[in-house]
């Protein structure tokens, strides 16, 4: 199994359903030999569903590899900005979903 360490937290509407999601980045490469690297987070994104509740987007869906140890991450219009360790600055323009966000909940 791998894990990582989260250094940011960004909250925006990502699929632009009206609901917060969350854009979790980290890493760290500089930890001392018995932990290793944790360097498994590429930018994890958690779709939000407006009552607290938040869904894992795989990569594949959600377009997300940030590679290296993001010690930050803003949003300027639709750009995040991801800070990085050691490396120079990332950035990805938020597209717009492919497909309608469907609520799950029937309306009355």
């Amino acid at each position: 199994a791998q894990y990582s360490s989260i250094y940011d937290i960004l909250v925006t509407d990502l699929n632009k359903d009206g609901f917060s999601d969350l854009l979790l980045t980290g890493n760290s490469a500089m930890n001392r030999i018995y932990i290793g690297k944790q360097d498994a987070n590429h930018g994890i994104v958690l779709l939000g569903h407006g009552k607290g509740n938040f869904q894992y987007s795989p990569q594949s869906k959600s377009g997300l590899n940030v590679r290296g140890d993001v010690r930050g991450c803003i949003q300027i219009d639709e750009d995040i900005i991801f800070g990085m360790n050691n490396k120079p600055i990332r950035s990805y323009k938020i597209q717009k979903p492919k497909l309608p966000h469907v609520n799950a909940e029937a309306k009355q």
